[in-house]
């Protein structure tokens, strides 16, 4: 393949991804700012030199290509059913970007995972489509995984050690038609199955077994908007020694009426260390500018 296609495919890893502005949660006036999931932006930087090529991009019929960005290409709200065919690429239209870390596919009409993606990926967004379930085994090929987000979609049932990914930090099922957990890997750290229609968290669904050499990084779960009327068990605290903060939040008990569990917001109290690195974070945080941050969407995950 000739220097100029590599390029075009390395360019077309960002003009595969439909940005989309992640929505903000409505929490209670008790739920402070810091225990939001983290916002995420995209800021393209309109005045980069863009390179210049004797023949323009070819853009897929479906999408936008704008004139000054020859080597971008737009999917976003465009109703898409299916991953749209893009002329420059042979065949699928991922499984020959083996560079492809991020993919952004939120706010289409997908109703099935996108086949054959790339081993290089890293951070994976379908939100706000119709998708209905997953394939055994999907992500057997994706054990980069870091960030998986499916908020927004038709999800029922998850088949168990879907989500066995050894780096996966963050899981977002937020706003799907759960009726109960499933397994989580050790390394995961937030989880959002809000606006769900689970009825109660078996704990041992998420964690089978515990390991003291190896324990559960869980540390932030968000499971409002569900049909919770128990707190999750006390022996989650066994399962996942790292949590700091549930967020139950208001439950669907009734079919024209939400509820309160006793305990809306579940915090665990820090240690001295822990608060004294809390605080150097926050201190390190209020210093920062915007131009300290990336124009990326996974930002938080992206090192």
């Amino acid at each position: 393949m000739g220097f100029l296609n590599q390029l075009s495919i390395i360019h077309l890893l960002w003009a595969a991804m439909v940005f989309c502005q992640y929505e903000d949660y409505d929490f209670e006036d008790e739920y402070e700012e810091a225990d939001h999931q983290h916002p995420y932006y995209f800021n393209p930087n309109t005045h980069a030199e863009v390179p210049r090529f004797p023949f323009p991009a070819e853009c897929a019929r479906e999408c936008f290509c704008p004139p000054s960005f020859p080597l971008s290409m737009y999917c976003d709200h465009r109703k898409l059913k299916t991953i749209p065919n893009i002329p420059i690429l042979k065949g699928n239209p991922f499984s020959n970007m083996q560079n492809l870390m991020q993919l952004n596919l939120c706010n289409n009409k997908l109703q099935t995972m996108p086949p054959d993606l790339p081993s290089s990926l890293m951070y994976l967004s379908l939100e706000n489509n119709s998708i209905s379930y997953i394939p055994e085994n999907y992500f057997n090929r994706l054990p980069k995984i870091i960030a998986l987000r499916m908020s927004h979609n038709n999800l029922q049932n998850i088949p168990h050690n879907t989500f066995n990914l050894p780096n996966l930090l963050e899981l977002n099922l937020g706003h799907n038609k759960l009726k109960q957990v499933f397994y989580i890997p050790r390394s995961l750290q937030h989880l959002y199955i809000e606006d769900n229609d689970i009825e109660s968290i078996n704990v041992t669904l998420m964690c089978p077994s515990i390991d003291r050499m190896n324990t559960n990084q869980l540390t932030y779960i968000r499971v409002d908007q569900n049909k919770l009327t128990i707190p999750i068990s006390s022996y989650a605290f066994f399962c996942f020694p790292h949590i700091r903060t549930i967020y139950y939040g208001e439950q669907n008990v009734n079919v024209n009426k939400s509820t309160q569990l006793r305990t809306a917001v579940f915090r665990r109290f820090l240690t001295p260390e822990e608060y004294e690195e809390a605080e150097e974070n926050h201190e390190t945080h209020d210093r920062e500018t915007e131009e300290d941050h990336e124009a990326d969407y996974f930002h938080p995950y992206l090192q």
